[in-house]
């Protein structure tokens, strides 16, 4: 052995350190940065988006798709929940594969799924078959979910520096919003309510406009097939041009914590389970988006209740989405430069959350004059109030959980979210349940988590590595 390397073996020794009961020792690599990465992040992110769309499609379509198929709130609810009920059950079998196989075998996995949950559904429009493709569907893109939502921090710290993680981030958190408000938008545009006329002879001779339900329906059915093939060829696209490019890893690391080696997954996930601090972030991060992801999915189906037509609840999610991308941008640039404030962050961002979730909530329920105006500017503030919320929970956790790695971290920390949201869809298909107890229950569940937060106890283990040893 060279003195060489005996010198750096020794300069390692010492510059190693315990985290979490695993020792660290940098490795002596090279560290670089690719413009690569801003491509890897577009397609993962349209991936992320892309699924997020799915499972909310049917939302903002409800009042159109339930007349078109007699379809229930429930139907609807159930479509929603399929995202939840297939995502428990494999999120470890994912996580392995994030951690064991890389993002390339994970993420083109998802993407193939999502496509081709898309593609079936475009086989046949006339129920029975046309409803039982669609669950099919929202299965296969519901077993996408831990990809796409669990992935979102493997890309980041795979492929950029940690001065640049929360905005990685974040900015596939703006895309799925924007795939979010695309859904809010496109989905009514495509698959307008219709009424139905008085079809007597005398009136159709006079208004050649009116129309009988029967022709209603098949218009509706029509409609609803042109926005699912194009939603298919969309999503096929994004797979074709993923399995073209979409590598593993960079040539080399953009950071010291993504140079240093992980705990196998057993033990990762070990050492996953005993940390405290993470589960109590795990429980406030999915008891709160959980129950908020849901009510959002089942908008329509809530507003419509209270006298809200589907048109007005497709404008509130597409200004209200689109309002929070530059705050979103602006918040992950200042967290990246402040990276042990994260919990300050959030903690500020809950308590604005609470107040303006509030104010919808009562604007809703009639407590508080109710008008398109007040409801635009209150829906606008709850977005507002949880911008860049995601990103730095992902973050946090990674922080907190480290050196356990990012996969295993944040699917299992998604995994919360879905719990969450099972419970919250499952209860709204209970029949005559109603729909007042959703925006209470969203209120109870910020409340839970921002007490949660406020007492976390603080780690930063992943960011003092990256500091100690760059």
């Amino acid at each position: 052995m060279s003195l060489a390397t005996m010198a750096t073996d020794d300069m390692d020794k010492k510059s190693a350190t315990e985290v979490n009961g695993v020792t660290i020792v940098p490795e002596s690599r090279d560290l670089g940065v690719y413009k690569r990465r801003w491509y890897i992040l577009t397609m993962f992110a349209l991936l992320n988006s892309l699924q997020a769309a799915v499972w909310i499609q049917w939302g903002p379509i409800a009042a159109a798709a339930e007349q078109a198929y007699g379809w229930t709130d429930g139907t609807i609810a159930l479509f929603a929940n399929w995202g939840p009920i297939t995502y428990i059950p494999t999120a470890l079998l994912w996580s392995w594969m994030l951690d064991s196989k890389g993002l390339r075998t994970s993420c083109l996995g998802a993407a193939g799924l999502v496509a081709l949950g898309t593609g079936l559904r475009c086989v046949y429009k006339d129920p029975p078959a046309f409803t039982v493709l669609v669950h099919l569907c929202q299965i296969l893109n519901g077993l996408a979910g831990p990809i796409a939502m669990g992935a979102v921090p493997k890309v980041s710290s795979v492929w950029f520096p940690a001065s640049e993680r929360t905005t990685a981030s974040t900015v596939i958190a703006v895309v799925l919003g924007l795939g979010i408000t695309a859904a809010f938008y496109i989905g009514p545009q495509v698959v307008p309510e219709m009424t139905p006329g008085n079809c007597t002879f005398t009136n159709v001779s006079r208004n050649a406009s009116l129309l009988c339900e029967d022709e209603v329906i098949e218009i509706q059915r029509q409609n609803i097939m042109y926005y699912n093939y194009g939603t298919f060829g969309v999503c096929a696209l994004l797979f074709l041009v993923m399995l073209v490019y979409f590598p593993n890893t960079p040539p080399k690391p953009p950071s010291v914590s993504a140079a240093i080696p992980r705990p196998n997954y057993r033990k990762g996930l070990r050492l996953l389970v005993k940390n405290p601090r993470f589960w109590q972030l795990a429980v406030a991060y999915g008891v709160s988006t959980g129950t908020r992801d849901a009510w959002s999915s089942m908008l329509d189906v809530n507003l419509k209740a209270h006298g809200i037509s589907q048109e007005d609840a497709s404008y509130l999610g597409v200004y209200a989405t689109a309002g929070t991308i530059v705050i979103s941008l602006t918040l992950a640039r200042a967290a990246d430069y402040l990276k042990t404030r994260h919990k300050l962050f959030l903690c500020v961002q809950y308590g604005l959350s609470i107040v303006s979730r509030l104010w919808l909530v009562l604007l809703i329920v009639g407590i508080l004059p109710q008008s398109t105006v007040s409801m635009y500017v209150a829906y606008g503030f709850v977005d507002l109030s949880s911008a860049c919320v995601g990103p730095l929970f992902y973050e946090t956790a990674c922080d907190t959980s480290y050196p356990v790695a990012e996969g295993t971290t944040n699917v299992c920390l998604t995994t919360q979210n879905n719990i969450a949201a099972l419970i919250f869809l499952g209860v709204l298909s209970i029949p005559g349940i109603g729909t007042v107890w959703m925006n209470w229950l969203l209120i109870a569940a910020y409340v839970f988590a921002f007490l949660l937060l406020v007492t976390l106890p603080v780690a930063h283990t992943r960011t003092d590595v990256d500091q100690k040893t760059h």
